[in-house]
């Protein structure tokens, strides 16, 4: 009977040790499960960076040091220190240099799979800097929604119809074509994925134009045209010697016409019309310094009123609205008699 009692009191003790070991596993199991969202919230919720923020400035800062543009230098070189300490405005986020240089460290999943040159980089900065200078609006999670002004407002969103800031596609694929329209909006590239034309007219753009698009060097087409442009043209657009067409009319630009744009031997179209711009003698600039039937389109505020341009030359002439008088195109006219 002794040994019949200690054999059930064995079994019982290595029952209750079964038990306690399968109720240990199921607390644990639980306590692990429970706390695996959470896991995958915080995971979600610290900011790794895709490229390395050291490598990636210096890429830029190197850069732009070739340059001696002073809208480019201003920016890049005469910088004072941030909150961080860094002695450079990519890190000021506020800046749509500081949104674009954030965006490729820690958004960026294509320049992160694909192996790219700095050109490449360059680029794909550049095009992200204009769309955070024209104030398009980024939401990376996309927790709320845009609330837009317009539908043409609605297309300048990261989730907008053009697909400007899709990390997962080159950015010469951020465009969209209207099959039945015919017309485009975006960016439009070569077969060696260089930009060459970007098309953003009539699309209710905010902000102004930055400095770096001048650093598109293969750039031949420019159509910013009627939206809500401020500021200045930067001069960096002298650095643009491969284009042949500028459209920046119907816009609130202000300020000089910058001497740069006479540079560019390339270029048959140039509106500035219908914005605030002028120049001390836009005759030297555009009429005087290069053969004046190179330019097919050249058009500007330039009919008699305040604040006018002259410019004999042009093939248009408006007086900062759409209300305009046609030259030499199409009556071998000249504007002389105007300023007479």
């Amino acid at each position: 009977m002794v040994q019949l009692r200690r054999r059930q009191l064995k079994k019982k003790s290595d029952s209750s040790w079964q038990i306690f070991i399968i109720c240990s596993f199921l607390f644990f199991f639980v306590v692990i499960i429970g706390s695996y969202p959470n896991s995958i919230d915080n995971a979600s919720n610290t900011s790794r960076e895709l490229i390395d923020s050291s490598e990636l400035e210096s890429i830029i800062l190197d850069f732009m040091a070739k340059f001696s543009d002073p809208s480019i230098s201003n920016i890049y070189n005469n910088y004072t220190l941030d909150e961080e300490g860094s002695p450079s405005i990519l890190y000021n986020k506020s800046t749509p240099q500081g949104k674009a240089f954030d965006w490729l460290r820690y958004h960026d999943k294509y320049s992160k799979i694909h192996i790219r040159t700095n050109e490449e980089i360059i680029q794909r900065f550049v095009i992200v800097t204009l769309f955070f200078s024209t104030e398009g609006s980024y939401n990376d999670n996309f927790a709320t929604q845009f609330t837009p002004t317009s539908n043409k407002r609605a297309m300048w969103t990261s989730r907008g119809t053009l697909g400007f800031l899709n990390s997962n596609n080159h950015e010469c694929n951020w465009n969209e074509r209207d099959i039945v329209g015919g017309s485009f909006h975006g960016i439009k590239c070569s077969k060696n994925m260089k930009v060459e034309e970007i098309h953003l007219a009539n699309v209710d753009l905010n902000g102004y134009i930055p400095c770096e698009i001048g650093l598109l060097s293969d750039l031949v087409k420019l159509d910013l045209s009627n939206n809500y442009l401020q500021h200045y043209i930067p001069t960096s657009f002298g650095l643009l010697q491969k284009a042949k067409e500028i459209h920046l009319d119907g816009n609130l630009l202000v300020g000089p016409i910058p001497t740069e744009l006479s540079s560019l031997q390339k270029l048959q179209t140039l509106r500035l019309h219908s914005n605030r711009v002028h120049g001390e003698n836009v005759d030297s600039i555009f009429c005087s310094s290069r053969n004046e039937a190179s330019y097919i389109d050249l058009s500007m505020d330039c009919l008699p009123s305040f604040d006018h341009n002259t410019c004999t030359c042009c093939t248009k002439c408006c007086n900062f609205s759409d209300e305009c008088v046609f030259t030499s195109n199409d009556n071998n006219d000249d504007l002389s008699g105007y300023y007479n």
